[in-house]
C-alpha cells in the first residue's frame, strides 16, 4: 500500500492539514462514484475541492493513493463494526453472517468504482491489487478481523490455523460476485452468503467429530504445508480459536 498515507482521523481530532486531506479524499470519492475512476483526474478533484492542484498532490500523489486510503478506511470501519457487534451474537453462523454482511453492505454502493479498480488484480505488483504484495498488511488485517468471529470456537488445531484464510478467500470471492450481481439489492449475493456460511458451519461440525480426526488431520496438515510452501501462510496471524487438542 501507500504506507506514507495516514488513516483518516475522526473530525474532532483533525488538524487543518488533516481536514484538507479529508476534503480531497471525500471530493475524490464523490467524483469516482459519479463519473468513474478512469474518467476523473487529479485536476478535476482539486477544482471540485476548491484548492490548488499542488495542494491535492501534496496530500495524495495520485488517484491510486486515494484508493489506497479508501481501502484502509473501509477495513478500519469493518473492523470497528465487527468488534462492536460480535458480543451480542451467540452462534458461529450468526457471527460469520454479521462479518460478511457488514463488509458487503459497506461497499455495495461502490460497485461501479470497484469494478474499474479490480482490474488491477491481474498485476501482482500494482499497489491497488487486493491480492498483491503492496496490500499485504490490509490482507492480514482483514483475515484477523474475520478471525474474531472464531474466537472461543473449539476446533482442531489444523482447522483453527487454516479457517481464517479460507473464510477471507470466500469473502473476496463474494465481493467479486457482488460486482457482477445485477439482481435487485444484490439479493443473489446475500443469498449466496447465507448458503455458503450454512455449509461452512455444517462442515465444521463434521471436522469436530473425534471419530473422524485420524482421517481429517493428515489431510489438513498437508493443506497447511502446501500453503506454507506457496508462501500463503498464517503463521504470523495468531489463531483466536481454541484447538480441540487443548480441551
Amino acid at each position: 500500500m501507500f504506507k506514507d498515507q495516514a488513516q483518516l482521523l475522526p473530525l474532532s481530532e483533525e488538524t487543518k492539514a488533516e481536514r484538507t486531506r479529508r476534503k480531497v479524499f471525500e471530493t475524490a470519492m464523490t467524483l469516482f462514484r459519479e463519473r468513474g475512476f478512469d474518467e476523473t483526474t487529479m485536476r478535476d478533484i482539486s477544482r471540485e475541492a476548491g484548492m490548488a492542484l499542488g495542494t491535492a498532490y501534496y496530500h495524495f500523489p495520485s488517484k491510486e493513493a486515494i484508493i489506497s486510503a479508501y481501502y484502509e478506511s473501509t477495513q478500519s470501519r469493518h473492523h470497528a463494526h465487527v468488534t462492536e457487534h460480535l458480543p451480542g451474537l451467540s452462534t458461529l453462523q450468526e457471527r460469520l453472517k454479521m462479518v460478511f454482511y457488514s463488509k458487503l453492505t459497506d461497499v455495495q454502493g461502490d460497485r461501479r468504482m470497484l469494478g474499474a479498480i479490480f482490474r488491477y488484480n491481474g498485476d501482482p505488483k500494482h499497489p491497488l491489487s487486493v491480492l498483491g504484495d503492496e496490500t499485504r498488511e490490509l490482507q492480514r488485517q482483514s483475515v484477523a478481523t474475520i478471525a474474531l468471529a472464531l474466537r472461543g470456537e473449539r476446533l482442531p488445531r489444523e482447522v483453527a490455523g487454516l479457517l481464517p484464510l479460507a473464510l477471507w478467500a470466500l469473502q473476496m470471492g463474494l465481493l467479486l460476485y457482488l460486482l457482477y450481481d445485477s439482481s435487485e439489492g444484490q439479493r443473489r449475493t446475500f443469498r449466496l452468503v447465507d448458503q455458503s456460511l450454512a455449509l461452512t458451519t455444517q462442515l465444521l461440525g463434521v471436522v469436530r467429530n473425534p471419530l473422524l480426526q485420524p482421517l481429517i488431520t493428515p489431510i489438513l496438515r498437508q493443506v497447511n504445508q502446501m500453503l506454507d510452501e506457496a508462501q500463503i501462510s498464517l503463521k504470523d496471524r495468531p489463531s483466536t480459536s481454541q484447538p480441540l487438542s487443548e480441551s
